[in-house]
């Protein structure tokens, strides 16, 4: 299995403001700008990433493929990728303790159930 260790990201770095689509929207003017612009958007959305992730994994070993981030308000995200094209995925689980979304490649959606406690009190 070759794990790469989990990436710590700058814990100085502020939170972002809440604004859906910020990241994407940036995206799209890199994919739009030439020359000395694309690198100032660079390093724009480097900066709002590390304002919204507290930690990142790469694992992969011959059985699974995954990708997992730990966002700094607590909610968590795993991609299982597909082996045959890792510009998929096989099954995403996102979510924050104890409410887990999974979602598969078909497009279903089905939640975990919170862990029970064991009858032992464990």
């Amino acid at each position: 299995m070759w794990l790469v260790p989990a990436g710590r990201v700058d814990r100085s770095a502020k939170p972002a403001k809440k604004r859906p689509g910020q990241v994407a929207e940036l995206i799209e003017r890199v994919r739009a700008a030439k020359g000395g612009d694309v690198y100032k958007l660079r390093t724009q959305i480097a900066s709002r990433l590390q304002s919204l992730i507290s930690e990142m994994r790469l694992t992969v070993d011959p059985d699974t493929q995954r990708f997992e981030v730990v966002f700094r308000d607590g909610q968590g995200m795993t991609l299982f990728v597909d082996p045959e094209d890792p510009t998929k995925f096989i099954q995403k689980v996102s979510g924050k303790v104890p409410d887990f979304d999974v979602l598969s490649a078909d497009g279903t959606v089905r939640q975990l159930p919170a862990e029970e406690e064991a009858e032992d009190g464990l």
